[in-house]
């Protein structure tokens, strides 16, 4: 997708709702010594501290993983037609520990320290306003889970493209969507929703304004439960 000029966030925001308030993250207390070999709540709630091993960008829209260096893609893929499941074990625990998104503004939309059982939902729509697509996260104890759905045939069936950055010990894998494929319509995040307790709990929504068509250029960084 190719790269828009960005307006003021507040013009383009239609709304958010954010059940955890961003300034959670500021009330850590200082670490306390422990025994070796044990996890203390006070580790996991610096975990978000660290690089997130995921990441979902908007732009040209990709989901990136770190994970250990391997010669194929780590996701098994399956499904037909214009709905693909993927799932790769990135972690011994793949439910989601902390969740951040972040406007390209660098503004904080939400932040979630205690993200176990959060599920997020992107809504994808191209220059006209058409859909290109949605896509659902979700961790579970033993898969990392993206379901996406496409529009149409070809390009357009909502398939992600593999490809990897090699590095040691870990690689950059990604994961690009085509949007409605041979259209040749930029296209780009318009909705993020995020639920929790198995999606009867809303968390967090946040609508671009359809009058416009500019990526946010947001940003989804997520960490897995350590």
């Amino acid at each position: 997708m190719k790269k828009t000029s960005r307006r003021k966030f507040g013009q383009l925001i239609a709304g958010a709702v954010a059940a955890i308030p961003v300034a959670s993250i500021a009330a850590q207390t200082p670490r306390v010594p422990r025994a070796p070999g044990k996890t203390s709540l006070q580790d996991i709630l610096n975990h978000e501290n660290t690089p997130p091993p995921i990441m979902i960008e908007d732009g040209s829209f990709q989901l990136k993983i770190k994970h250990v260096d391997t010669n194929g893609d780590p996701m098994t893929r399956t499904g037909s037609g214009t709905s693909w499941t993927y799932k790769g074990n990135f972690n011994t625990n793949n439910n989601f520990a902390h969740l951040r998104v972040m406007h390209g503004s660098g503004e904080m939309l939400y932040s979630d320290l205690n993200a176990a059982g959060s599920k997020i939902l992107i809504t994808l729509e191209d220059e006209d306003h058409n859909p290109a697509g949605n896509l659902v996260f979700e961790g579970s104890a033993t898969d990392f889970i993206v379901t996406s759905n496409g529009t149409g045939n070809g390009d357009a069936d909502g398939k992600l493209d593999w490809s990897k950055a090699y590095g040691k010990p870990k690689s950059k894998h990604r994961w690009v969507h085509k949007g409605r494929g041979n259209s040749n319509k930029d296209f780009r995040i318009s909705r993020i929703i995020i639920t929790k307790t198995n999606g009867a709990v809303l968390a967090f929504d946040v609508q671009v304004d359809l009058s416009q068509f500019a990526s946010q250029d947001f940003r989804i960084l997520a960490w897995l439960t350590p």
